[in-house]
């Protein structure tokens, strides 16, 4: 079972309102292959996204089109890899978001490399990171 899976339908979402004014982060929200395509999960981790009130989802167009790093694909075609990288590059910034969330550690590290050789300071958090700040700003 996928973390954010156990944490929504096993564990359940703290459910916390602000009372303090805030300017949310925008996030959005890329789709790994592996879990929307095998394990069907992909509601899970925008609702971890979605309960912290710290941050606004606004979805990327084709949020499930393949990041490009595909285990070793990566490694044996680094430049195909970085031509699929760089069409999901564009459209994580065309959602104009602060930070890119993502439930697979190799996207993840695909991101960090698209985005530190374009120069953009788009952030890369997994959704377990996003709900984490919550619970460490009203841990009771």
């Amino acid at each position: 079972m996928d973390i954010n899976q156990f944490l929504v339908s096993k564990v359940g979402l703290k459910n916390v309102k602000f009372n303090d004014r805030i300017d949310p982060v925008t996030a959005t929200y890329h789709d790994p292959c592996h879990l929307k395509k095998t394990l069907g999960v992909f509601a899970e981790p925008r609702s971890l996204i979605k309960a912290n009130p710290g941050y606004r989802l606004k979805e990327m167009p084709e949020s499930d089109r393949c990041c490009g790093l595909g285990g070793n694909f990566n490694l044996q075609y680094y430049e195909l890899s970085t031509n699929i990288g760089q069409l999901k590059l564009e459209n994580i910034t065309a959602s104009g978001c602060q930070v890119v969330a993502t439930g697979c550690p190799a996207c993840m590290l695909q991101f960090f490399d698209m985005l530190s050789k374009s120069g953009d300071t788009i952030r890369v958090k997994h959704p377990v990171e996003i709900y984490a700040e919550l619970l460490r700003k009203y841990p009771g």
